[in-house]
């Protein structure tokens, strides 16, 4: 695959993974303290088998601490969920 193909499909993967990752946390997850979470940045990495995930949650006051523990132990459900989809 050429450099500039990997880049859009790259690109298109990232948006992918975005939405459905923002989808899985607005209506399959009950948790309000991160309902309101936004998703600021997605990075995948050189192989795309790792998506770095970066949030932000300014309606309901959490500490980023509480937040990314939050979402750690939602992790593996959001996993789960997207791995059904994705492939």
């Amino acid at each position: 695959m050429s450099r500039s193909n990997n880049n859009i499909y790259k690109s298109k993967l990232t948006s992918l993974i975005k939405r459905r990752v923002m989808d899985i946390i607005m209506n399959d997850i009950e948790d309000p303290r991160i309902k309101n979470c936004i998703i600021k940045h997605l990075e995948l990495n050189r192989d795309n088998t790792i998506a770095y995930i970066y949030v932000e949650n300014n309606i309901i006051k959490i500490s980023p601490k509480q937040l990314e523990k939050v979402l750690m132990k939602a992790k593996g459900f959001i996993y789960q969920k997207l791995k059904k989809e994705l492939i």
